[in-house]
């Protein structure tokens, strides 16, 4: 090789561990800034029966319901009661969007998708929340959770998702 294919060579190594470092740092600094504010936030977080604000707003915010039914389960008691405590204690609005899956005329998804989120606003007052702070909206079969027609599929998408920002 001459010295000019060797000096390509080398800025183009040199190019490929700057692109890695970088992405690498990047990606490692995300991290530990996920997890360094989690860590310091969590432990003193007030739990709302059991329940960290960061867990009910992003990962335990959907109730999920059985097929054709708006019967809340035990399971969906325990979190709607953990979000009746948040939103007692802060004062909180909360939109409850009612789904269904796919299954069934547009017209009765809607109805059902409504019953949902009623069934699920009228044991947030049973929980003691002030009706005044709960909207209910129903997007029936629309806005599906999960894309498909199996039935893993359809039970993701019979939901209430509680929305805190409306």
């Amino acid at each position: 090789m001459n010295k000019k294919t060797l000096t390509r060579l080398g800025f183009a190594v040199l190019a490929a561990f700057a692109v890695a470092a970088c992405s690498t740092s990047s990606n490692v600094a995300d991290s530990s800034f996920t997890n360094a504010s989690l860590n310091a936030n969590d432990p003193n977080a007030k739990l709302y029966n059991g329940y960290s604000l960061r867990e009910l707003q992003n990962q335990y915010n959907t109730v999920y319901f059985a097929f054709d039914s708006y019967q809340v389960t035990a399971e969906g008691r325990e979190l709607i009661k953990a979000h009746a405590e948040f939103i007692k204690s802060t004062g909180a609005k909360v939109l409850l969007e009612g789904y269904t899956d796919e299954r069934g005329t547009p017209e009765y998804n809607i109805a059902l998708g409504a019953e949902r989120a009623k069934a699920v606003a009228n044991l947030l007052v049973e929980f003691g929340v002030n009706p005044s702070d709960i909207r209910q909206l129903s997007y029936g079969e629309e806005r599906p959770a999960v894309l498909g027609h199996t039935e893993a599929d359809y039970a993701k998408n019979r939901r209430v998702v509680f929305n805190y920002n409306f």
